[in-house]
């Protein structure tokens, strides 16, 4: 991995705001191709041959053949035919993942071909394993997901600004479930802003000391933006050797 998320930048989301060109440049939206193109989820750039993920993202899909990486995008009217890609090499999927509630919903995407840094495409921190103290004040979900439980992809990257919630707090809101210490959540009490649908998979960014950290993975919840149901996300910090040991050997 590479140090260039370290670089201070300037400063689908139910209750969330419009991004701006650039804002995110960790940001990529996974498109699927068949049997129509589309939408599928949303990504990490981690390195510049790896994207970090929800392994949800991939039950049905057959081949990474039928994958494409799009970096560097705000409004998904901007992709056509002729929009550059990245085509998916190999997905590794957590040997330990069964189905997101239950955890290790984790994936990452090997690209075929390296990408080139840019001021509006470039790599996410991951935490440090050290950062499991770190009280995160500023953390943020971005995605084209829907903005209603029951609406449709949106155009334009949006983001909402989410307090982190204590496990022990997540927990007691979803009683039929265990919330383990690999996973973390966020949301508002008296709900309205959360992911849904389709930010599977985007960033929960968190700024520590300037820097932007790649804090959890959006994962699952409860329906979107309810009252008293924080969103579920993998919490990234438990999984750096295991990203660390699969970027290296792969």
């Amino acid at each position: 991995m590479d140090n260039v998320c370290t670089t201070k930048i300037k400063p689908r989301i139910v209750g969330g705001t419009t991004s701006v060109h650039g804002e995110w440049p960790w940001q990529v939206t996974l498109h699927i191709t068949s049997p129509v193109q589309g939408h599928l989820c949303g990504g990490s750039i981690i390195g510049n041959q790896w994207i970090l993920t929800a392994a949800h993202c991939f039950s049905g899909v057959e081949t990474s053949e039928n994958l494409r990486v799009y970096g560097d995008i705000v409004n998904q009217s901007e992709i056509n035919e002729d929009t550059a890609f990245f085509r998916v090499q190999e997905i590794i999927i957590h040997d330990q993942y069964k189905m997101a509630e239950t955890g290790y919903d984790i994936a990452l995407l090997k690209l075929e071909s390296a990408m080139n840094y840019t001021d509006s495409q470039r790599p996410i921190c991951l935490p440090s394993k050290g950062d499991r103290n770190v009280l995160y004040t500023e953390c943020w979900v971005t995605g084209w997901g829907y903005t209603r439980p029951r609406g449709e992809i949106q155009n334009t990257l949006q983001k909402a600004k989410v307090p982190l919630v204590s496990n022990e707090e997540c927990q007691t809101r979803y009683r039929k479930h265990k919330i383990t210490n690999k996973m973390i959540c966020a949301g508002y009490k008296e709900g309205g802003k959360d992911a849904c649908k389709g930010d599977s998979g985007g960033p929960l960014s968190c700024k520590h000391s300037g820097v932007w950290h790649l804090v959890g993975i959006t994962s699952w919840g409860e329906g979107c933006g309810q009252k008293e149901r924080p969103g579920v996300y993998t919490n990234v910090a438990k999984y750096v050797d295991w990203i660390l040991e699969k970027t290296q050997t792969a």
